[in-house]
């Protein structure tokens, strides 16, 4: 899901996790590209300590 500006929920159903994203690009050209560009699986990587169980 995006928002305005290149802003995205993400929903991780396996690791019980949603990443919400907020950016500043309000009105750029290719602003939702950009957030697909950030590294994910960085964010899994480290939201894992906090949900192992």
């Amino acid at each position: 899901m995006y928002g305005i500006g290149g802003n995205k929920v993400l929903v991780f159903r396996d690791e019980a996790l949603v990443v919400a994203i907020a950016t500043t690009n309000n009105h750029v050209e290719g602003a939702s590209a950009l957030t697909d560009k950030l590294p994910v699986g960085d964010i899994l990587e480290a939201a894992a300590p906090a949900n192992a169980q």
